[in-house]
């Protein structure tokens, strides 16, 4: 796992963004589920942009406070917005890179609820959650195979495929997919991971 850092926050964007995501993914565009998602790649420090899915937002009181609320604008809260991603993608070294030399990986989030008209840009520092076979932190482990379980077969069989980025020539044969096997998809594969800003 990758450096961890939480945002603490005191307004309430967590709500009004659960709030505009809800009434966007409600609509017959399911647009709103797609934001792009900046890293720094670390060899050329330059930004990369690429476009995720989003999957949720985690939110708990921030360390060191006693804030024992259920509601957001209570009190400072730590708000982690969720991703997955193949591990084998330029994100995931971009962001292991940063977090061992630095401690933290900066990234930024931004997308546009089309529906509601709204943007969203959120900047923070990302952990990754990676298959660990020392064992990781169980509740981000048990996170993560709840993520894996929650994914449709064919966006399981997708982390069977050839390595994101991937040079095929043009003309050239198509991609050639790994025949998922049901009981290969059962467990989160290697290549899954589950990343927070």
């Amino acid at each position: 796992m990758a450096a961890t850092a939480a945002a603490v926050t005191v307004i309430a964007w967590p709500t009004q963004l659960v709030r505009a995501f809800t009434e966007n993914l409600a609509s017959v565009s399911h647009t709103a589920k797609y934001l792009q998602l900046a890293t720094i790649d670390p060899l050329l420090q330059v930004p990369r942009v690429r476009t995720v899915v989003f999957r949720g937002v985690l939110i708990s009181p921030a360390p060191g406070t006693s804030s024992t609320s259920e509601r957001i604008d209570a009190g400072p809260y730590a708000v982690r917005l969720v991703f997955v991603t193949d591990a084998r993608s330029n994100k995931v070294a971009h962001l292991l890179d940063h977090g061992s030399r630095s401690g933290t990986a900066p990234t930024e989030a931004c997308w546009y609820m089309p529906v509601t008209r709204e943007q969203f840009r959120v900047s923070g520092a990302m952990a990754v959650i990676l298959a660990s076979p020392r064992g990781a932190a169980q509740r981000a482990q048990t996170l993560r195979a709840e993520l894996w379980r929650s994914l449709s077969p064919a966006a399981r069989a997708a982390y069977l495929a050839p390595q994101p980025g991937s040079y095929f020539p043009p003309g050239g044969p198509a991609p050639a997919t790994t025949a998922p096997v049901a009981a290969s998809l059962e467990a989160p594969q290697e290549t899954f991971f589950r990343a927070r800003t």
